[in-house]
């Protein structure tokens, strides 16, 4: 095909190209897979993963999956990022806490308003935002791990690809939220991927590097402890 009178279009391409026109379409795709046969979603899924255009919308169905995986409970293993430790995080409170501000998280995780203190229930606990637009992490959980008696932050950023930068205003704008007694240990940052993606998945890079918030008992985002939590398909579908 020629261009036109004008030179209006630069190329004319012969190839379509096929995308989810927002974020909040891919994840309302992605929750509506639990509504076919895991057979069909995971056709729908493999399609998308193989053309770059889709890849991103392929993360969606992904993410909405364990999402949902998350919510229904269980111990999780993850692998520190360049080292062989291994930690275990137990979702046992299987009634997903639902945030649509961080502002709320005051409120769902102390034990009373304006306390230092953490709800002793939200050990185990899940929590996601209500909307898809909150900055990264994509949720979070808090745990209690066998190498201390102290409570956790879990951070979760779940990705189809081997690179996914993490936006350290997302971090920050949880953790200062956070009460006093969660922060005495510093967060980790787990990383959720498909297991062909696992084994060759980096260190990932914080944006902006050597963000911190304010306060005390604040944490060098970039120093925190990356893990990898390796998915199969068996689990995913």
């Amino acid at each position: 095909m020629r261009p036109r009178v004008k030179k209006q279009y630069m190329y004319v391409s012969i190839s379509p190209v096929f995308g989810f026109a927002t974020a909040n379409i891919g994840r309302r795709i992605g929750e509506a897979t639990f509504a076919i046969s895991p057979k069909d979603a995971q056709r729908l899924y493999r399609f998308l993963l193989r053309m770059g255009e889709t890849k991103t919308s392929a993360g969606w169905i992904f993410e909405a999956r364990m999402d949902q995986i998350f919510q229904r409970g269980g111990p999780f293993k993850a692998i520190l990022l360049g080292g062989s430790t291994t930690i275990t995080i137990d979702i046992v409170d299987k009634s997903c806490k639902v945030f649509s501000t961080v502002s709320e998280l005051g409120s769902l995780l102390r034990i009373q308003p304006g306390s230092e203190s953490i709800n002793p229930n939200i050990i185990g606990g899940y929590f996601k935002p209500q909307h898809c637009n909150q900055r990264s992490p994509n949720s979070f959980a808090i745990a209690r791990f066998a190498t201390t008696d102290k409570p956790v932050l879990v951070f979760f950023q779940m990705t189809v690809s081997t690179l996914h930068p993490v936006k350290a205003q997302g971090l920050a704008s949880i953790w200062a939220e956070i009460p006093e007694e969660l922060r005495e240990t510093p967060p980790v940052l787990v990383f959720v991927v498909p297991a062909d993606v696992a084994n060759t998945f980096p260190e990932q890079t914080i944006v902006p590097s050597g963000s911190r918030t304010s306060g005390s008992n604040t944490p060098d985002f970039d120093k925190c402890e990356q893990y990898v939590l390796a998915v199969s398909d068996e689990i995913l579908w």
